[in-house]
């Protein structure tokens, strides 16, 4: 946590657009003024994000609501892999 503050958070949900407006923009899932990246595909989707650790309660509060709800059916939220950080640490040299 010391080196990165780059979350992923993969979502399988048949209600993709419904998760998108009332989960993630609505509730500010990843707290205000968050810019994230979203890769998507038929019930996938796959979020990018530079957030703050303060957030993360937050965050899993909003999908464990999500699922409780039946618009996600499962979600992986972590940080970036170690070897991930290493990655962008070297780049940031360049």
């Amino acid at each position: 946590m010391n080196h990165s503050n780059n979350y992923t958070l993969e979502v399988f949900t048949d209600y993709p657009e419904k998760f998108e407006e009332e989960y993630v923009k609505r509730y500010n899932l990843f707290g205000p003024n968050v810019n994230y990246e979203l890769d998507t595909s038929f019930t996938f989707q796959k979020y990018t994000v530079e957030m703050r650790t303060e957030n993360i309660a937050n965050v899993f509060a909003i999908l464990e609501e999500a699922k409780d709800n039946g618009v996600i059916s499962q979600y992986n939220f972590g940080q970036y892999s170690l070897e991930q950080v290493f990655i962008n640490f070297i780049n940031n040299l360049e």
